[in-house]
């Protein structure tokens, strides 16, 4: 389904409170069915497919299938099929109790149709959001890449991801930057295809820091070593 023609975001969000404050739901997960909501027409279903919702937060599309499944298995949200077999998703809101009266309900509940926001904060949001890329552009600006091949600016490209949404450890300088890439270039004897492999490496097995595999397990295991010669050391097994 084309996502372009079906996905029209209301200007408003909806979390209700009990989604807000399950904490047994990450604050992405929370963020989703935020986003589902603001899809929903005004059947209630959604019709946005991971790859959509995984670009519009750039994040992978494996992350938003853990965080739907968190929020169909919390029974917040449930998915089913159309006619023409497409995907849809049905956001899950209790209605507001009948006891309540005009003004409870309208805190409990917002009203169907919201005004604009006020200029000074969509002002002060756009200054924000200027502040945010100039910053980024800075920093790329004074990236120096030490292969110019298209497989590896996508290997790397794929592995700052990695680090922003995985770790949550971007890199925030120019300089952190490049001393990762410095030493990327060492480590893999300048060979773009050994790097390529190197950064694969380092996602599929969580590091926060650029290794290679024998390295990291050689300094895994030396580091082992010198922790069982120090307890037993404390415990006296040399006397």
């Amino acid at each position: 389904m084309n996502d372009t023609k079906t996905n029209n975001p209301n200007y408003y969000a909806i979390i209700p409170a009990k989604v807000r404050y399950d904490k047994n739901l990450t604050a992405s997960a929370k963020l989703i069915y935020a986003e589902l909501t603001a899809l929903s027409n005004k059947t209630g279903y959604a019709y946005p497919s991971n790859a959509y919702l995984a670009e519009l937060y750039d994040v992978s599309e494996q992350s938003v299938r853990n965080w739907i499944i968190c929020l169909e298995d919390a029974g917040y949200i449930r998915r089913e099929k159309d006619a023409a077999g497409n995907r849809i998703i049905v956001c899950l809101m209790d209605s507001p109790p009948k006891n309540l009266g005009p003004d409870q309900k309208n805190l409990a509940f917002p009203p169907k149709n919201f005004g604009a926001p006020p200029q000074k904060i969509l002002a002060r949001n756009n200054t924000s959001k200027n502040s945010i890329n100039n910053t980024k552009s800075k920093i790329e600006e004074g990236i120096k890449l030490p292969f110019s091949e298209d497989e590896f600016k996508t290997a790397w490209a794929q592995y700052l991801k990695y680090r922003k949404v995985e770790l949550r450890k971007p890199y925030r300088t120019a300089r952190s930057m490049n001393l990762a890439l410095d030493k990327l270039k060492e480590l893999s004897n300048n060979n773009v295809w050994e790097a390529i492999q190197i950064l694969r490496t380092c996602e599929i097995n969580g590091w926060t820091g650029i290794f290679r595999a024998n390295n990291k397990t050689q300094n895994d295991r030396s580091k082992q070593f010198r922790d069982a010669i120090s307890e037993a050391l404390q415990n006296g097994q040399f006397d």
